[in-house]
């Protein structure tokens, strides 16, 4: 079982904590508890200043592990919109921001997506280190063609990918999404209701941030371009 504590989902800098906000629809409740602790840092910072955090966080390390130890390590064998089996060992060395959606969805995947190209674009010659992924949700509707007329819409480099019903549920636990049908008609009519955020993971496979629905593109290629900083192009 995870520990409630993870560090991972906090930028710290010299001068700035980037904050990531509850993300809407589904979390566990340990997640959600989570993103208290990330509220409750953010505010001891502003009343208390980097010694209260210091000494939190050094008292919370010896009773926690953090996010990026090795059972928080990205795994995933699934098919890309081009028909290709791809693990995540096919992206080993490069940055990947992963969304999880379908391709039916009518607002919410459509505006991530868009904030998502957008932040690329922002990143310069950075962002060829990145690698946008869009996971579906709904396999059964999303055909390799239509994945693939619906990423290449957004970004030339988004990579859709599919897999079985299982396999999409197993990765999507992996990263806490969680979705259903909603506004069900027929068999081959219906909405999903599904987490609405995009994931950062680092060159070794570790996640890193969790961009909220709503984040603004500033934000997500600041925060990105900080991380890529962080890393040499060996790691």
């Amino acid at each position: 079982m995870r520990k409630i504590v993870n560090y991972s989902f906090y930028l710290i800098l010299p001068n700035k904590i980037f904050t990531i906000r509850p993300v809407p629809l589904y979390f566990s409740e340990k997640f959600y508890r989570k993103f208290a602790m990330r509220s409750f840092l953010t505010r001891a910072k502003h009343k208390c200043g980097w010694l209260a955090i210091i000494l939190l966080v050094g008292i919370l390390a010896v009773q926690t592990k953090t996010y990026a130890g090795e059972e928080n390590q990205v795994h995933f064998s699934l098919t890309n919109h081009d028909g290709e089996p791809v693990t995540e060992k096919n992206f080993m060395g490069h940055f990947l921001l992963i969304f999880f959606g379908y391709s039916h969805c009518p607002d919410i995947c459509p505006m991530n997506l868009s904030v998502i190209s957008s932040a690329l674009d922002d990143l310069g010659s950075s962002g060829t280190r990145v690698q946008p992924i869009f996971i579906t949700l709904d396999p059964k509707r999303d055909t390799l063609k239509i994945l693939k007329s619906f990423v290449h819409h957004f970004h030339p480099r988004l990579m859709g990918l599919t897999g079985s019903t299982k396999k999409i549920q197993e990765v999507a636990a992996t990263f806490f999404v969680r979705y259903e049908r909603s506004n069900t008609k027929t068999s081959n009519s219906y909405l999903l209701d599904h987490t609405a955020a995009s994931y950062l993971i680092g060159p070794t496979g570790k996640g890193l941030v969790i961009f909220p629905h709503n984040t603004a593109v500033t934000e997500m290629a600041t925060t990105i371009q900080a991380y890529i900083n962080s890393h040499s192009p060996a790691q």
